[in-house]
């Protein structure tokens, strides 16, 4: 009788030890796999030539949509609907990406994220007024339907942590567009 009890529960006690070895094994794998997911999709590169997350997309332009001249309208992203030509007074057609409608503008600017050894004190640049040092991370949506401004940067002693001061206001360098051709 004594053997009939002791022999399964030998057995069960092999099956326990070999079982709970295996759940170790898979508990690590499964730790160790969400730990490399979580450090995959919250690492961040921020700064210049692009290399943020965020962007705009391919043909899409900083375009005057308020204002009475260049340097004091209001930028939004768009898109060239009718190039600027001659027979067009050099006024361009553009659809706004956050807006779904038109307009005929003269000041339009093509734009990059610069690296930020390409920034000096008094340049202009253009911000985007979402992109304050204190706003938190941009997303891709904020990044192409937000205001954007044309501003003189007033301090860069806070690029080692991608901040740039612009017009006394600190915004992320992941914030600033620099036109290809400069500012007349």
């Amino acid at each position: 009788m004594k053997k009939c009890i002791i022999l399964p529960l030998l057995v069960g006690l092999i099956i326990v030890l070999f079982s709970c070895e295996s759940m170790e094994g898979m508990l690590e794998q499964a730790t160790e796999n969400v730990v490399k997911d979580s450090v995959s999709t919250t690492t961040k590169t921020v700064g210049g030539n692009g290399a943020g997350p965020v962007n705009f997309k391919e043909g899409e332009l900083l375009v005057a949509y308020e204002g009475s001249s260049w340097d004091s309208a209001n930028y939004l992203v768009a898109k060239v609907l009718t190039e600027p030509s001659q027979s067009t007074k050099n006024e361009g057609e553009f659809l706004f990406v956050n807006r779904g409608s038109s307009r005929w503008t003269p000041w339009y600017f093509e734009s990059y994220k610069p690296d930020p050894s390409e920034l000096e004190l008094g340049q202009k640049v253009f911000y985007c007024g979402r992109g304050r040092a204190t706003s938190g991370e941009l997303t891709t949506d904020v990044y192409r339907e937000a205001w954007w401004y044309i501003g003189r940067v007033t301090e860069l002693d806070g690029l080692y942590k991608n901040v740039v001061e612009i017009d006394g206001d600190p915004y992320q360098l992941e914030a600033i567009r620099l036109p290809t051709e400069p500012f007349n």
